[in-house]
């Protein structure tokens, strides 16, 4: 559940979870790593987390 791990999660937590994802859904290419809409009160810095996990995930 992205919205609980990148809400409360913890950085290695938010880390773990990106990278989780990616490794079962973009196995084989495609998969874009996007947050929705309902992370209004979740802090900047959780959200840059997030986006940097991101990014260390490529094919």
């Amino acid at each position: 559940d992205q919205f609980n791990v990148v809400t409360d999660g913890s950085p290695e937590m938010i880390r773990a979870t990106v990278h989780e994802l990616f490794e079962k859904v973009g196995r084989d290419g495609g998969y874009i790593c996007s947050l929705s809409d309902h992370f209004f009160e979740t802090p900047p810095e959780k959200l840059q987390m997030y986006a940097e996990a991101a990014r260390e995930c490529v094919y």
